[in-house]
């Protein structure tokens, strides 16, 4: 019986683990993603401000923080 590859593999350890429990920080990965996010020229705004809100949804941040 052959080893499954992720067990050679960090990376692919790690989306292992996410795929089958899940994040072990949510809010600290959407509070780095809210961080990260911004819209280029070619992007539609729409998308930007949904992704915005789901994001701001997860994190404890107030209204100032998020301005």
């Amino acid at each position: 019986m052959h080893n499954p590859v992720w067990l050679s593999d960090f990376n692919l350890f790690i989306m292992e683990l996410k795929n089958n429990f899940g994040s072990f920080d949510p809010k600290g990965e959407a509070e780095a993603e809210l961080k990260a996010l911004h819209m280029h020229e070619n992007h539609q705004a729409m998308k930007y401000f949904i992704r915005f809100q789901q994001l701001a949804s997860q994190v404890q941040w107030g209204n100032t923080a998020l301005q």
